[in-house]
């Protein structure tokens, strides 16, 4: 016979269990269970929850963006504010960020085969770097939530990769000697994480 057990219950919040950080996530029983080292496993948590992964993302494309955008406007200044040795360093920061962080055939042709990723972190226009930093602030730490922190990598970086060999493609198929193509902004990887967030909930 079956011997009845009554749970008291509890007449304050403080009554109630209170969950350790690891019961939130899978329990060590769970084949799901994250078993690499706490020191890894801490930070990959730290870095879901607190949304420290699309910020730091953010942090970077302004620095860089506003990097060139400074450049800039050294060419725009009279003359006796800008002197020629002025002018010579920041023709000399511009070749830089546009060798490591423009998409572009002479690029690829060059080897700097890593500028398929630094492109997404470079923005020419204010308007497209603010739309791509909603973006990632909106649709990124759902994307942390939802399958972590290395999916989210794996995501972003596959996007700006995919979108980046498409225009090169293109660029190839309608190249003219008179025409540069370049190609910057983290469009690709925004538009990435939105699809598979649009695939997870297909009725939003």
């Amino acid at each position: 016979m079956c011997q009845k057990y009554q749970v008291p219950y509890p007449t304050s919040l403080h009554q109630l269990p209170q969950p350790r950080d690891w019961d939130l996530y899978d329990p060590p029983n769970s084949p799901y269970y994250d078993r690499s080292p706490d020191l890894l496993r801490g930070l990959t948590r730290s870095l879901g929850s607190t949304n420290t992964l699309p910020t730091a993302i953010v942090i970077a494309c302004i620095g860089i963006s506003w990097f060139e955008k400074t450049r800039q406007r050294t060419f725009s200044q009279p003359y006796r504010r800008a002197n020629i040795h002025t002018i010579r360093d920041a023709q000399s920061d511009l070749q830089v960020v546009d060798k490591h962080f423009v998409l572009s055939l002479d690029n690829l042709r060059a080897g700097r085969y890593y500028t398929l990723l630094t492109f997404s972190l470079m923005h020419y226009q204010p308007k497209h770097l603010l739309a791509n930093m909603v973006g990632i602030l909106t649709v990124g730490p759902r994307i942390i939530d939802l399958y972590g922190v290395p999916t989210f990598i794996i995501i972003w970086m596959g996007s700006a990769v995919a979108g980046g060999l498409l225009d090169a493609y293109y660029w190839a198929k309608v190249e003219d000697r008179y025409v540069v193509r370049k190609a910057v902004g983290a469009s690709c990887s925004t538009m990435g994480l939105a699809t598979v967030l649009a695939c997870t909930f297909p009725e939003m």
